[in-house]
């Protein structure tokens, strides 16, 4: 099933798909996958060295499953535009070895400690994230947090995020 906003573009579109890719082909950086990090990453490469042959290959029509797919964890959702864009200039810049903000920035290192497996990281994300709202809720009115919300809340930065202090 699409999102509707789709389903009305298709709708109202009257070019014919894309053939699918045949034989071999060669780019400089290829993209597998048209969601709006690939898009992003590929708008992201051709701004910084329009030179570049980019090559984005996706099964469906990109942007298709994007709105569709989000997902939370530590009050941040996926598939976002904001997020995707930050992806997309974060790979553009590694991808052509540059040294700037996006590549040096803590998102790139990943995680910063092992995360048990789902369901109990989504538990755990939605402990820490409420901890982290009621730890801060205290401190912007003056209250002494819980101790309980204080070492909840040091949880988040193994997953690279942080609490106000």
């Amino acid at each position: 099933m699409r999102p509707f906003w789709l389903e009305q573009a298709l709708a109202a579109e009257s070019c014919a798909p894309c053939e699918p890719l045949a034989g071999d082909t060669r780019a400089d950086v290829c993209i597998v996958g048209g969601g709006y990090t690939g898009l992003w990453t590929a708008i992201m490469l051709k701004q910084q060295n329009p030179e570049l042959d980019v090559l984005l290959i996706e099964a469906d029509i990109c942007g298709a499953g994007a709105s569709g797919n989000v997902f939370y964890g530590f009050g941040y959702s996926g598939s976002g535009v904001g997020p995707c864009h930050m992806g997309g200039q974060i790979l553009a810049s590694m991808v052509q070895g540059l040294d700037n903000a996006w590549t040096r920035s803590p998102l790139v290192n990943g995680p910063l400690g092992l995360f048990p497996p789902e369901p109990i990281r989504y538990l755990g994300s939605l402990m820490v994230r409420k901890a982290i709202r009621r730890k801060e809720r205290a401190e912007d009115h003056g209250h002494r947090p819980r101790h309980l919300d204080v070492r909840l809340a040091k949880f988040a930065a193994a997953a690279g995020k942080a609490d106000k202090g």
